[in-house]
């Protein structure tokens, strides 16, 4: 009898713990998703980013190694703004996102040059991403698709409003304008990776700190209309047009630049003088 009794709390000992581990697992799941107390640690998540983008990368032959992509685009679940500032401190931090992949790609042997990384934010995941608390989508996006500029002549007058930069006042005259915090930006492996035509200067107050180093563009396109696009900057880009301001989004076409624009970069501000 008493080996019975024994027997039979041992199955309901195995039963409560069988219990006790599918509710751990469907509540993990759960605060993975809602970003709540159980959710994965935002330096997981980087970590977990860019062992996903490493899968894509394949052999090219004679021991050569590529990654086939030219643009990742990164979704990261942020449902309240404290769970945005907790991911922003690791993905803009010292060793930020982009370069944690662009290091991982290059030490397997793969060419990074004019690879382009962005990260949004979003306060709901999606049914389609490839994880509860994130997306990442690499593609291959042909130089054909780019407008080419087929109306020389055409310049863009900028003029800072708020903000410290090299000059106060802009005449331009290139096909592509690009904006950020410092001039020449690097990766960690110190290659340079692009120059800021518009450089905010680094360490130059809180306003300029609010401008990501790789923060957005303006391209003159065909017709000689100028068009901004965000680069995945940390505080967003907006256009304010009489009084109303427009979300740069970073998937879009970008907003039409019109003279008397201004543009707002985190707390920085340029205006548009002239489009001629």
């Amino acid at each position: 009898m008493i080996v019975m009794l024994k027997k039979i709390n041992d199955v309901f000992e195995k039963a409560r713990r069988l219990e006790a581990t599918i509710a751990e697992r469907v509540e993990g799941a759960a605060t993975r998703v809602t970003g709540g107390p159980g959710a994965r640690e935002p330096l997981d998540t980087a970590h977990a980013i860019v062992d996903l983008v490493a899968r894509e990368i394949q052999a090219t032959g004679r021991g050569h190694r590529g990654f086939p992509f030219n643009q990742v685009r990164i979704t990261l679940l942020a449902p309240t703004p404290r769970a945005k500032a907790r991911l922003q401190a690791v993905i803009d931090g010292p060793d930020p996102l982009r370069d944690r992949i662009t290091s991982r790609l290059a030490t397997a042997g793969c060419d990074v040059d004019g690879l382009m990384v962005t990260v949004a934010y979003a306060t709901k995941a999606k049914a389609d991403w490839v994880q509860p608390d994130f997306d990442v989508e690499c593609l291959r996006v042909d130089a054909r698709e780019v407008p080419l500029v087929t109306s020389p002549g055409h310049r863009l007058g900028l003029r800072v409003l708020a903000g410290e930069t090299v000059s106060a006042s802009y005449d331009l005259d290139a096909d592509t304008v690009t904006i950020g915090r410092g001039t020449e930006i690097a990766d960690d492996r110190g290659r340079l990776i692009r120059v800021n035509l518009i450089a905010f200067t680094d360490g130059a107050g809180d306003i300029n700190a609010t401008v990501s180093r790789l923060h957005a563009h303006v391209t003159r396109e065909v017709g000689g209309t100028w068009r901004i696009f965000d680069d995945g900057s940390a505080q967003g880009t907006m256009v304010v047009r009489q009084g109303r301001g427009h979300v740069v989004s970073q998937w879009g076409r970008g907003i039409v630049l019109r003279s008397g624009d201004e543009i707002v970069l985190g707390r920085a501000r340029l205006s548009v003088t002239a489009i001629a």
